[in-house]
């Protein structure tokens, strides 16, 4: 018997489709490497199945929001407290229609198998009953296991084109002698890398026990100095730790001293001491405003490896420099000498 002999799937059966179409995602999901493409190419799918008009997936990530859908939506707002409870019952729920669904019968799964995952799929369409619940149940669980595919490809994407990028950012620090423009190019690379808006780089200078941000954008000359004991920086070099800060404002922690000679709002940022090769904390890397949204784990991780390659760099340039500046103050005390040799009465 082949797979498609089974008896479950023969069109006589009325399940059968059903089983064919969770069939179609489980292998489809494993070749695409975009879970928003996956759904849209699906849901068309999904909605024929069950002779709807709608289609979509939410998800409550705090609040409830449209991941995807396919076909026209009623005019109302989504049905929170359906939604609310396919999750809390972790079940499959159906009702006929109401005022806020236009009268429309609606169905609501939720996708995954616990309560870490919070999307449903929604069908609504003057077909659906209420005997139709195990079938879609059936059809959001293969749903939610192949976009686990998708998203986990999709994950490795990331992964693999940030490494490819810092391993540019790593090229392109090395050629770098100066540390000024280094650390505006680290800045630069650093919002490009974490799609962010800004990122700073503070020197810790021990002996004034003041940390230098630069650049630090928006600020006359482009530099700043703080105590070394101020605000998120103050406390990642001292505590030797990353921060994460969802909520600038309303963490006390934060210092709003340069939001207020700057004219700038921070909402959101990313912190993590900068650590040289002999292991001591030379100061931080802070990137701040995040595009689109709050900084994530997969950020979190970037910005480790860009400060491993930050520290590095900056420590041979400024070592590169230190000697410079010993040969420079040399050569001067060499041509004192030979001037004042030069000019001594012969004996």
């Amino acid at each position: 018997m082949t797979w498609l002999e089974l008896p479950w799937l023969s069109r006589s059966e009325s399940t059968g489709t059903t089983v064919q179409l969770c069939d179609r995602l489980l292998r489809h999901g494993a070749a695409w490497k975009d879970v928003k493409g996956f759904l849209r190419d699906e849901l068309p799918e999904i909605g024929t199945e069950f002779s709807v008009r709608w289609t979509a997936v939410a998800r409550r990530s705090p609040e409830w929001q449209i991941d995807v859908e396919c076909g026209r939506r009623t005019s109302g707002p989504l049905p929170y407290d359906l939604l609310e409870d396919a999750l809390d019952r972790e079940a499959a729920v159906f009702t006929p229609g109401d005022e806020a669904t236009e009268g429309l019968p609606l169905l609501a799964c939720p996708c995954g198998g616990d309560r870490t995952d919070t999307a449903v799929l929604l069908l609504s369409g003057v077909g659906l009953t209420a005997e139709m619940l195990p079938r879609a149940l059936a059809v959001a669980r293969a749903l939610s296991v192949a976009a686990g595919y998708c998203a986990r490809r999709e994950a490795e994407n990331r992964r693999i084109d940030r490494l490819t990028s810092l391993l540019e950012i790593a090229s392109s620090l090395a050629s770098v002698r100066e540390s000024e423009p280094l650390l505006e190019l680290i800045a630069k690379e650093a919002t490009r890398l974490i799609d962010c808006d800004r990122a700073s780089i503070f020197i810790w200078d021990r002996t004034r026990e003041e940390v230098i941000a630069c650049p630090a954008l928006g600020v006359e000359e482009g530099t700043l100095r703080l105590p070394d004991n101020a605000g998120i920086v103050g406390e990642v070099i001292h505590g030797g730790g990353r921060l994460r800060v969802d909520d600038a404002y309303s963490d006390p922690r934060f210092s709003k001293r340069v939001d207020n000679e700057s004219g700038y709002r921070t909402r959101n940022l990313l912190c993590q001491p900068l650590i040289d090769s002999d292991g001591q904390t030379t100061g931080a890397f802070e990137v701040i405003n995040k595009n689109g949204g709050p900084f994530t784990d997969e950020d979190e991780q970037s910005l480790a490896q860009l400060c491993t390659q930050a520290a590095i760099a900056l420590q041979n340039t400024l070592e590169r420099e230190d000697l410079i500046r010993s040969r420079q103050r040399l050569t001067e005390q060499v041509s004192r000498s030979v001037e004042i040799i030069g000019e001594s009465q012969a004996i």
